[in-house]
């Protein structure tokens, strides 16, 4: 899910951006794109963790940036576990 990082230019005037406009929305969606895949985010952490907030319960992270990490530190520690074994 790539969602935009900054404000972009908009219109209440369909149709009515220029070509300036369109150039800095289409750039800024190439970076936003670029920053998610580096991260290594997936549609399934966002799944994940939309269902854990529906479900209340209290392990629940605060926010997504929190989920995304913890779930990583879990991975890397139990691919640790598998490698001492």
């Amino acid at each position: 899910m790539v969602a935009p990082t900054v404000a972009l230019p908009s219109s209440y005037i369909p149709m009515s951006l220029n070509a300036t406009d369109v150039n800095a929305i289409y750039e800024q969606g190439v970076q936003d794109g670029q920053h998610v895949i580096q991260k290594g985010i997936t549609m399934d952490d966002y799944l994940e963790y939309f269902k854990m907030k529906q479900s209340g319960k209290p392990k629940t992270a605060k926010n997504f940036q929190e989920f995304v990490e913890s779930k990583k530190a879990t991975l890397k520690s139990t691919e640790e576990g598998f490698l001492l074994d």
